[in-house]
């Protein structure tokens, strides 16, 4: 996360879970982006269209991207 600015992040909230793995919610969107040790899933609406992806392999970029595609929705 330390990728990101604070004003990237501040309409997201984290959920630590039980099985090691975090998950992201926007606040004020339809989004989420689970994220593991080695994959991460996301989905989002952008246009009145769902996105989604799944096992996707874990990258500071790759993640910062969708956030960063998810604030500009």
């Amino acid at each position: 996360m330390k990728a990101l600015s604070d004003s990237a992040l501040s309409s997201w909230v984290l959920f630590p879970d039980v099985n090691g793995t975090l998950l992201i919610k926007y606040k004020a969107k339809s989004a989420s982006i689970s994220i593991g040790t080695s994959e991460f899933s996301y989905a989002y609406t952008k246009n009145g269209e769902s996105r989604r992806a799944s096992h996707r392999p874990f990258s500071v970029a790759a993640i910062a991207h969708i956030i960063n595609e998810i604030n500009a929705a």
